[in-house]
């Protein structure tokens, strides 16, 4: 799990060096002790530079469901 300071650096980098980030969030509830997991794309500036990547296979335990979803600009 990222930090939020974490992530605050990687939208610095790829905000100075006009790229895009490709977050893969395909164990995005599987949260434990006091993290919180951050979806990079809710930084600022970063919405138009983030491709997220997740799975309902993990996220209800659905081994052998080939289910996943992308989403960004």
């Amino acid at each position: 799990i990222f930090t939020l300071q974490e992530l605050q650096l990687i939208s610095q980098l790829a905000i100075k060096y006009n790229t895009i980030v490709l977050m893969d969030e395909v164990y995005e509830w599987m949260i434990f002790d006091i993290n919180k997991h951050i979806r990079m794309n809710t930084l600022p500036g970063m919405w138009d530079r983030t491709i997220t990547v997740g799975s309902s296979r993990k996220s209800f335990s659905a081994t052998g469901w080939k289910i996943c979803y992308a989403y960004g600009p």
